[in-house]
């Protein structure tokens, strides 16, 4: 069934995959992107989104409201520090296919 692989799991990859399922409980729940549905203009939709972990990614720089280029570039940057995060702590094998993974990134 399983090898000698097992015995090390936790050693090599336990805390990444710890991190894996932290991060999930940040993702959007089902009521949270009905509410983004409804959302009518952009506004709407930041405020829905500060209410989640993508609210401190949120910041606009001027003061003005937020654009559309500028909400998916904070979206992409929110992804990739949590990727960079994992790929940090992960060991080679899983690494190396994280860092793969984000080579179009």
């Amino acid at each position: 069934m399983f090898g000698m692989e097992m015995n090390s799991f936790n050693i090599d990859d336990g805390y990444p995959e710890a991190v894996v399922r932290a991060l999930s409980d940040g993702l959007l729940r089902e009521d949270q992107y009905a509410q983004l549905v409804a959302c009518n203009n952009l506004a709407e939709f930041k405020q829905v989104l500060d209410e989640t972990d993508y609210g401190k990614y949120i910041i606009s720089h001027d003061g003005g409201p937020v654009d559309v280029i500028q909400l998916k570039k904070q979206m992409y940057t929110k992804l990739r520090d949590e990727m960079e995060y994992i790929m940090g702590q992960a060991s080679n094998p899983l690494a190396q296919f994280i860092e793969k993974m984000m080579h179009n990134y």
